[in-house]
Protein backbone atom coordinates (compact mmCIF):
# COMPACT_ATOMS: atom_id res chain seq x y z
CA UNK A 1 0.00 0.00 0.00
CA UNK A 2 2.84 2.41 0.85
CA UNK A 3 4.55 1.56 -2.70
CA UNK A 4 1.57 3.44 -4.28
CA UNK A 5 1.14 3.01 -8.36
CA UNK A 6 1.83 7.27 -8.06
CA UNK A 7 5.21 6.51 -7.47
CA UNK A 8 5.91 3.93 -9.72
CA UNK A 9 4.97 5.62 -12.31
CA UNK A 10 1.23 4.35 -13.03
CA UNK A 11 2.35 0.12 -13.08
CA UNK A 12 -0.24 -1.95 -11.76
CA UNK A 13 1.67 -5.27 -11.75
CA UNK A 14 5.39 -6.07 -11.17
CA UNK A 15 6.00 -6.89 -14.57
CA UNK A 16 4.63 -3.31 -15.63
CA UNK A 17 7.59 -1.61 -13.48
CA UNK A 18 9.87 1.05 -15.21
CA UNK A 19 13.12 -1.03 -16.58
CA UNK A 20 15.65 -1.51 -13.24
CA UNK A 21 12.82 -0.46 -10.80
CA UNK A 22 12.31 -3.50 -7.98
CA UNK A 23 10.57 -3.77 -4.63
CA UNK A 24 13.10 -5.26 -3.01
CA UNK A 25 15.11 -1.82 -4.14
CA UNK A 26 12.52 0.44 -3.26
CA UNK A 27 11.99 -1.47 0.09
CA UNK A 28 15.59 -0.67 1.01
CA UNK A 29 15.47 2.45 0.17
CA UNK A 30 13.35 3.43 2.65
CA UNK A 31 14.76 1.28 4.91
CA UNK A 32 17.97 3.39 4.29
CA UNK A 33 16.03 6.42 4.31
CA UNK A 34 14.38 5.31 8.09
CA UNK A 35 17.80 4.69 9.28
CA UNK A 36 19.18 7.86 8.28
CA UNK A 37 16.24 9.51 10.19
CA UNK A 38 16.85 7.91 13.10
CA UNK A 39 20.88 8.56 12.99
CA UNK A 40 19.73 12.36 13.43
CA UNK A 41 20.80 14.67 16.39
CA UNK A 42 18.05 16.83 17.88
CA UNK A 43 19.82 20.07 16.03
CA UNK A 44 19.34 18.21 12.73
CA UNK A 45 15.87 17.52 13.57
CA UNK A 46 15.08 21.02 14.76
CA UNK A 47 16.80 22.83 11.93
CA UNK A 48 14.55 20.38 9.53
CA UNK A 49 11.65 21.40 11.46
CA UNK A 50 12.30 25.39 11.13
CA UNK A 51 12.91 25.05 7.32
CA UNK A 52 9.82 22.69 6.64
CA UNK A 53 7.94 25.57 8.88
CA UNK A 54 9.34 28.38 6.85
CA UNK A 55 8.46 26.97 3.49
CA UNK A 56 4.99 25.90 4.81
CA UNK A 57 4.09 29.52 5.73
CA UNK A 58 5.58 30.65 2.64
CA UNK A 59 3.45 28.27 0.43
CA UNK A 60 0.03 30.05 2.79
CA UNK A 61 1.28 33.44 1.91
CA UNK A 62 1.76 32.71 -2.25
CA UNK A 63 -1.72 31.03 -1.67
CA UNK A 64 -3.18 33.67 -0.34
CA UNK A 65 -1.45 36.25 -2.25
CA UNK A 66 -2.68 34.33 -5.30
CA UNK A 67 -6.19 34.10 -4.14
CA UNK A 68 -6.20 37.95 -3.42
CA UNK A 69 -5.25 38.65 -7.04
CA UNK A 70 -7.85 36.61 -8.64
CA UNK A 71 -10.62 38.63 -6.56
Amino acid sequence: IILSRTFLEGAETLSELPEGVTLAGEVSQVREALAAAVRRTPGEVESTRRRVQEATWATAARIRSARATQQ
